[in-house]
């Protein structure tokens, strides 16, 4: 049995003026909300002659423009379902002034016996502030301005950071060997005499938190004698890692990334 295709089945209805009962329903709505802008009588004439016409215009458009055989709704909700569906909306994030506002103002690193790392944490951390967006300065030693890559002090051509050798007065800081800063970080070596541990967080001024960093740590220990010895809040653990070693050794720019959490822990801090 033979049977032929109805051509032509998903074409719209004409109610008017060539216009389906939806687009008819568009030019209405556009007249009357002409109407009732120029009928209000609030501001100049000129003005609300302009908007009528522009709504004219658009409820024209609504009904009678097409592009390419396609009606201008069936092309605004195609848009619309394209950007929803590729794009979406963020908050912007927070300025640098009012992330170090939460966070502390100043932090201190210091070495509990020579050779600790503390020249490179300092350098590393403030490296990782300044990649959250907090425009730190950076107050320690030469050393430290060579291991972010610079021959002295000035701003750093990359990060937005700060390398001086004295500590400033404003902004968030990161200095070496500090006595009076807000938080404190002891680098230290996993198999340091406690001692000498006990010796070194004694001699700081109590800051709001004391955070102690094992450098090249050994996996799977327990740190809670250190711990007690220091009186810290915390440890981390940085864990030896061959490459960061070499980087270091050869003066190229390496950053641990338990440094970066550590950063971004201690800007969110209260």
């Amino acid at each position: 049995m033979r049977a032929r295709i109805p051509l032509d089945v998903d074409l719209e209805d004409k109610l008017i003026y060539g216009l389906s009962p939806l687009r008819f329903v568009y030019v209405l709505v556009a007249g009357v909300a002409a109407m009732a802008i120029w009928s209000s009588n609030t501001g100049p004439a000129a003005l609300r002659g302009t908007a009528c016409v522009l709504v004219a215009i658009l409820g024209a458009a609504a009904g009678w423009l097409r592009h390419e055989g396609r009606h201008l709704d069936c092309w605004v909700s195609d848009i619309g379902a394209f950007l929803l569906r590729n794009y979406r909306l963020e908050l912007a994030p927070v300025k640098a002034g009012q992330q170090a506002r939460l966070g502390p103002r100043s932090l201190s690193v210091h070495g509990v016996l020579p050779g600790s790392g503390a020249t490179t944490v300092t350098a590393e951390l403030a490296a990782a502030l300044a990649a959250l967006g907090t425009a730190p300065r950076l107050a320690a030693s030469p050393a430290a301005a060579l291991r972010l890559g610079m021959k002295g002090t000035g701003r750093h051509p990359v990060l937005d950071l700060e390398v001086a050798e004295t500590r400033g007065r404003a902004g968030l800081e990161v200095a070496e060997a500090a006595r009076d800063a807000d938080i404190a970080l002891l680098v230290t070596p996993a198999d340091v005499p406690l001692e000498s541990l006990r010796k070194v967080a004694g001699a700081l001024k109590p800051p709001r938190e004391l955070v102690l960093v094992i450098n090249r740590a050994p996996p799977g220990r327990e740190w809670t004698e250190l711990l007690d010895a220091a009186g810290a809040q915390r440890a981390v653990a940085l864990p030896f890692d061959p490459w960061l070693a070499e980087a270091e050794r050869k003066g190229e720019p390496a950053f641990n990334p338990i440094l970066r959490g550590l950063a971004a822990e201690l800007v969110r801090s209260p």
